[in-house]
């Protein structure tokens, strides 16, 4: 969720949960104060309540998480390209003239070797990653050369998250997204797309197994 334009929320907890907790301390906070009226002296009442809605608005803050991307000056280094590959079993799938998702994906990037190495080169930083349960950076010759994908999930938010977190002097251009599509971890891809976006970084969906053609997408 996007409060201002620098500024996103990504709660522990869905919004409506972490609402509803806020709802439930402060109708507390209002039932002590109202049992504290016959005892307690008015000033001590209000500090009491002062001190209790300090308290929760700084849980509620904790729980919802703000962030903010700041804008990276120039460093002189190369921004960062992430390319990860989906390796779900679900890549398994021979649906690819014969092939499995993830055989067509390893050959095209073999195929594509000068493009990393050298014409992106020049602009980028190339860096891979293998994602399935985790998020795993390796070289391309690494994943070029892995088993068979095993994974039980796709978690497609977290792989989002994590190749955006780049050094506090990097700049993140963007992330190549290879896979099947079946994102089955639960997580909340539109808020990670969010964050992509708020930090600037494109993010080029390549859909596996599919017939339709592959498009570039920015996520808006």
């Amino acid at each position: 969720m996007r409060i201002f334009d620098d500024i996103t929320l990504h709660p522990l907890f869905p919004v409506s949960a972490v609402i509803g907790l806020g709802a439930i301390v402060l109708g507390l906070t209002i039932a002590a104060y109202l049992r504290a009226r016959s005892t307690a002296q008015p000033m001590r009442r209000l500090l009491l309540t002062a001190l209790r809605c300090v308290a929760l608005a700084g849980l509620l803050l904790l729980l919802l998480r703000p962030m903010r991307a700041e804008p990276v000056a120039n460093s002189g280094l190369l921004p960062i390209l992430a390319v990860a590959v989906d390796q779900s079993a679900s890549m398994k799938t021979a649906d690819m003239n014969g092939e499995s998702r993830d055989a067509a994906v390893r050959k095209t990037l073999s195929e594509a070797r000068d493009v990393f190495e050298r014409e992106l080169a020049d602009d980028f930083d190339v860096r891979f990653f293998s994602f399935s349960d985790a998020i795993e950076p390796l070289v391309l010759d690494e994943l070029l050369q892995k088993p068979q994908p095993t994974g039980d999930t796709t978690d497609l938010s977290t792989t989002l998250f994590e190749s955006a977190t780049v050094p506090v002097n990097r700049r993140m251009a963007g992330l190549v997204l290879v896979s099947d599509g079946r994102d089955n971890a639960g997580g909340d891809v539109q808020r990670a797309a969010t964050f992509m976006k708020s930090a600037n970084a494109g993010v080029w969906a390549v859909p596996v197994g599919t017939s339709a053609e592959a498009r570039d997408v920015y996520v808006t």
